[in-house]
């Protein structure tokens, strides 16, 4: 599945935080963001990295 998104898809800061995005390891870690790459909910981050699954996650986040 491909999705192509230009710049008039997020003329403004509300709209480029509707398009997010997750990719996942298969191992329980997972990267979450918007497109513009702002963290618009708790769980998106950088990286969570599932250091013992399923139930201990570390997660970086960029500041």
């Amino acid at each position: 599945m491909d999705f192509y998104l230009g710049r008039s898809d997020w003329k403004t800061l509300q709209r480029g935080e509707e398009h997010s995005f997750l990719l996942v390891n298969g191992l329980g870690g997972y990267c979450s963001q918007t497109v513009i790459g702002s963290n618009a909910r708790h769980d998106h981050n950088l990286l969570t990295a599932a250091l013992v699954a399923p139930t201990k996650r570390f997660a970086w986040c960029a500041e």
